[in-house]
Order: C-alpha cells, then structure tokens, then sequence
C-alpha cells in the first residue's frame, strides 16, 4: 500500500478492502480528463461501513471547465467518465456503481449511488438524492430537495422541490414536476401512455 493510503488508513481508521481494489491513484493515464485529488477527501457513511470519496480535479480544458479546477467528490474512477463533459461540481457526490457521463452534470450537494446512471445532458444539483438502479437520461432536470430510487426518467422534464419518489418509476416526454410531490409503487408517466 502506498504511502497516501497508510496515512488514509491512519487518519479514517481501517481503509476498506473495497476503496483499496477499486483505486490506484498513482496511474495517471495521459488520456484523463480528471484525476483523484490524493489528500482531499471526505468519508461517508453507507449502509456497508464507511466510504473514503476522493475530490476530482480536472487535467484538461472541456466544457465549461478549465485545467486544475477542484470539482466534488467521487468513490473512484467508476464513477464519472473521462470522456464527454460531463462533470462533478461542489461539493456533490456520486459513490457505489453509479456512473456519470455523456455532458451529465451533477451539483451543489447532489448524491448519486448505487447502481444509477446518470447521462445525456441531465442536470441533477441542489440537494437531489438519487440512488438504487435509476437512469437519468436525455434532458432531464432534478433539483431541490428530490429524492428518488429506481427511477427511469428522460425526455425534458424538471422535478423538484420536495419532491420524493419510491419504488419502480418511469416518465418520459412531459413536463414539469414540481412542489411537494410524492408517488408510491409501480408509476408509469408519459404522452404515449395517456
């Protein structure tokens, strides 16, 4: 184990088994776009132990974003491609197998974990918790307080502002969601299907 990840183990207690296999942040591959910021980081609680996220910093220009800019923080580089623009900013969060790419932008303090894939031009940010096996795609607009799991959303839609939805969701080709907006159990929403 390098040096970095005694000091990690030493200041965050016992390093994960999963965190050491997942990571190695001493190969740089000249084709990033991003790398691991080594001695900034943040740990997380979940429901199989703690989580060391490691803070991003951009290699290159793309997108909106400059050579060396700091962005959030991801568990490693599973977690957001390094190819599109898709980005990571603030301090948002995204851990487990979820994945960021396409021009995918996560902000604020956004989380996105477990198995969800977040991608086109969706634009999640504010304090949206997305997690089990959602897929964000398209157009797609999640902000506030929105909290959902196993969703399926695309199309051009805004959901927002206390927004909470469980269970197997799918909506596309709408509109906009938005205030205190809770929906249970098997939900199917879209033009085609009305």
């Amino acid at each position: 184990m390098n040096s970095f990840l005694l000091r990690l183990a030493h200041i965050n207690g016992e390093f994960s088994e999963r965190n050491r296999n997942r990571i190695n942040i001493n190969s740089i591959d000249p084709k990033q776009k991003y790398t691991l910021v080594e001695d900034d980081c943040c740990k997380i609680n979940a429901s199989n132990g703690y989580l060391v996220l490691y803070r991003i910093k951009s290699l290159i220009d793309f997108g909106d974003i400059k050579a060396n800019t700091l962005g959030g923080f991801v568990e490693s580089y599973n977690n957001l491609a390094q190819y599109g623009n898709c980005w990571i900013y603030n301090n948002a969060k995204v851990y487990g197998n979820a994945l960021v790419c396409d021009n995918a932008k996560i902000k604020n303090l956004a989380q996105v974990s477990d198995n969800s894939l977040i991608k086109d031009n969706v634009i999640i940010m504010d304090k949206a918790l997305i997690f089990g096996n959602s897929i964000i795609y398209e157009n797609a607009n999640i902000i506030d307080e929105f909290l959902g799991r196993n969703l399926n959303i695309g199309g051009s839609e805004t959901w927002g502002k206390r927004c909470e939805i469980c269970g197997e969701f799918q909506c596309e080709h709408l509109d906009r969601y938005y205030n205190s907006m809770r929906i249970n159990s098997r939900t199917l929403i879209g033009d085609q299907f009305g």
